[in-house]
């Protein structure tokens, strides 16, 4: 069976996402059993289109950002995220 976890922030503010995602990691008890020192990690965020405000339908950048943040805390060898795909020379998404 799945678990839904949902937290609430007050504010669009980096800080206060960043603590609530760090928060929803410990409530499932961390990511020791997911990531592994080393590990590479794909963070792959929700962008189904640009949401018209913040209404749940996309991922803040700022919630991508936090959890590519703990993964490396969390000793993952690299993070790549889509919107840097082709920065880092690849030549399709």
């Amino acid at each position: 069976m799945s678990t839904i976890l949902i937290i609430q922030v007050q504010k669009n503010d980096e800080r206060e996402i960043t603590e609530a995602v760090k928060r929803a990691v410990d409530q499932i008890e961390g990511l020791e059993d997911i990531v592994s020192p080393g590990d590479l990690v794909l963070v792959k965020p929700n962008l189904v289109r640009i949401p018209p405000s913040d209404n749940g339908t996309a991922t803040r950048w700022k919630v991508s950002k936090a959890v590519a943040d703990l993964v490396i805390e969390f000793g993952a060898r690299a993070v790549k995220s889509p919107w840097r795909w082709k920065e880092n020379g690849n030549s399709s998404v």
